[in-house]
């Protein structure tokens, strides 16, 4: 995830705040390792239990239409683990 210009600490707070708890929380989660860079990026390495257990975290994160428009209003991009972009602002 790379904040836009000037918003690093803004996504760092909402991350903090809002999705890690989700992520510490969340059913077959086995691991998240959260690094934040000197530019403000935040890389979430999460390693889960089952696609299924992956796939009722995201639909449950995602399901707060408010809180993920917020936390895109603040993002430049954010990638997939496989580097793909899943939006660019």
């Amino acid at each position: 995830m790379s904040p836009k210009e000037g918003r690093e600490l803004d996504v760092r707070a909402l991350f903090e705040k809002n999705i890690a708890p989700a992520i510490a929380s969340a059913v077959g989660l086995e691991s998240s390792d959260v690094n934040v860079t000197e530019s403000g990026t935040i890389v979430n390495v999460e390693s889960w239990e089952s696609e299924e257990a992956w796939a009722s975290h995201r639909d449950n994160v995602t399901a707060d239409a408010e809180l993920v428009a917020e936390f895109q209003g603040l993002l430049a991009s954010f990638s997939d683990e496989s580097g793909a972009r899943l939006f660019t602002a």
